[in-house]
């Protein structure tokens, strides 16, 4: 048992703060950017939705969240218009165009 101490002791002591550093970002500043939060079609395979979205140039930057919604991002289009060319190709089921700080 005293063995066990001293190991414990010696793990969890004064490291001299070597390599402890953390480092915090503040969200202040950021401007919240219109994104898609979209439920995926369940037939849609990956390859599908890798294929619709770079042709769309959007990226997926969120997702799945508990309610099973993907948080897409159009680089060169506006949000609705790929929105609802997801959509009408079967991709996307349903979304809501919605805003949330881009993420970096």
């Amino acid at each position: 048992v005293v063995v066990q101490t001293l190991a414990i002791g010696y793990l969890v002591g004064d490291r001299s703060g070597a390599g402890d550093t953390v480092e915090y970002r503040s969200g202040a500043g950021q401007q919240p950017v219109p994104m898609i939060r979209a439920l995926l079609n369940e037939t849609t395979t990956e390859a599908a939705l890798r294929a619709a979205l770079l042709a769309n140039e959007a990226v997926i930057v969120d997702g799945p969240n508990a309610l099973g919604e993907y948080w897409i991002l159009p680089a060169g289009q506006s949000v609705e218009t790929v929105a609802t060319v997801l959509r009408d190709a079967g991709v996307i089921a349903s979304f809501a165009i919605d805003h949330r700080p881009r993420v970096r």
